[in-house]
């Protein structure tokens, strides 16, 4: 790899991966073939428990313009344990998360970074995620969007909208040192990242730059109901449709009873942290 290693980093992108290295490898040669300008960027994958190979995989990967560095925790602790992990062995001033299976424009690390540079006060700044696909599925999902109030065009600074998605978000260090960092309880992604950004937003200011990630998945049925099972039951999903839609079923009062809590929480927050008038 063509990196100094005595360079000072200014941003670490942190990426917790499990079983997904064909989606991975695609992640990491985009962010690979960005642009930083002059900033120093490492790379930390965080493998959660893998069984596929994803080691193997990452060695062969081809990457050469940043350091790539590579970690493994004992067994599958789920994300904010893996991203925790990253955290803990990152050297960058600006920590940078995403996903395994997301694809950021060529550009936007350094823009977040230049956007903290220039605006000491706010702890943050994240953008949104499109899909891959342009059907039913993704127009849903940007419709979501709206209904929580994700902004759609301009920079918007402030506390009171939805900012911090761990697809796509860039923190200070300090702050995270200072807060505390992703709440291991949980253990499969399905809101730790809101839970830490609402920490943070009790003191701090957030962004939201309309820059998105490409959801390198496919928005299809199986896709639907899995995000279903992870955000409203707290579960990994089972491997098929039928498998899924019997799990939903199963526990459809659960589910919708997660789904008012999780919407009066996220009310309640939006109305302590509204500006005043």
């Amino acid at each position: 790899m063509n990196v100094d290693n005595n360079a000072g980093i200014d941003v670490s992108v942190i990426i917790p991966t499990y079983n997904r290295k064909q989606k991975l490898i695609d992640t990491l040669r985009r962010i690979d073939n960005s642009q930083y300008g002059a900033r120093c960027i490492e790379l930390i994958v965080v493998d959660d428990g893998s069984t596929d190979g994803t080691g193997k995989s990452i060695t062969s990967a081809e990457i050469d313009n940043i350091e790539l560095r590579y970690m493994r925790t004992p067994s599958n602790l789920g994300p904010a344990a893996a991203r925790n992990m990253g955290i803990k062995h990152s050297r960058g001033e600006y920590l940078y998360f995403t996903d395994d299976d997301c694809l950021p424009p060529k550009h936007l690390i350094n823009e977040f970074a230049d956007f903290l540079d220039r605006n000491p006060g706010v702890a943050g700044v994240g953008g949104g995620l499109t899909g891959i696909t342009d059907n039913w599925i993704s127009r849903f999902e940007r419709f979501k969007d709206k209904l929580l109030g994700i902004p759609g065009k301009g920079t918007r600074i402030g506390r009171d909208f939805p900012s911090g998605f761990t697809s796509n978000m860039m923190y200070r260090k300090r702050v995270l040192r200072e807060t505390g960092y992703f709440d291991e309880n949980f253990k499969v992604p399905a809101g730790e990242d809101l839970e830490l950004k609402n920490r943070i937003a009790v003191k701090y200011d957030l962004a939201f730059m309309p820059i998105n990630v490409v959801h390198n998945h496919e928005y299809d049925l199986n896709y639907l109901l899995g995000a279903a099972i992870k955000q409203g039951l707290n579960k990994n999903p089972p491997i098929g449709v039928l498998r899924r839609a019997i799990l939903l079923l199963a526990y459809a009062p659960l589910l919708a009873c997660t789904v008012i809590r999780k919407i009066i929480q996220y009310r309640i927050f939006r109305h302590r942290n509204s500006p005043p008038g």
